[in-house]
């Protein structure tokens, strides 16, 4: 079966290219349908600033959202909660910094297929790419 791209796709050759801003044009209105790799690309925006203002809370409870919904498929709710824990790790502005939290998060990644090494992997957030299925 052939991919089909989607309008995330689009979102997230926006992001590729920079344009954060016609990336969240395209993926709030997904998010807010429930669309699950929308929302998990816009929480990645939030969390880094990128076309938005910072707001890791926001990206954090995104990100929850997207993480317990369990969904195998590319890898989504692993990513999810993969980039959940590299926020505890990292502490970005407020979210307190909790080695507990992310072991946690790092941990349902790896039960959900994204396989990680105890803190010594290379923790970093994750898009989620056409390449890996959508939701």
């Amino acid at each position: 079966m052939d991919y089909v791209r989607d309008e995330v796709d689009t979102a997230i050759d926006a992001i590729e290219a920079r344009d954060y801003a016609a990336a969240v044009k395209i993926l709030a209105p997904l998010s807010e349908q429930g669309n699950a790799k929308a929302t998990i690309n816009l929480a990645l925006l939030y969390s880094c600033g990128w076309g938005v203002a910072l707001d890791a809370p926001r990206a954090e409870e995104m990100y929850l959202r997207v993480g317990q919904l369990g969904i195998r498929e590319g890898l989504i709710s692993a990513v999810a909660y993969n980039n959940l824990g590299t926020m505890h790790l990292q502490g970005p502005p407020g979210i307190e910094r909790d080695d507990e939290k992310a072991e946690k998060y790092f941990r349902l990644a790896d039960e959900l297929g994204l396989p990680y090494q105890r803190f010594g992997g290379d923790a970093t957030s994750t898009v989620v790419k056409s390449e890996i299925g959508g939701a």
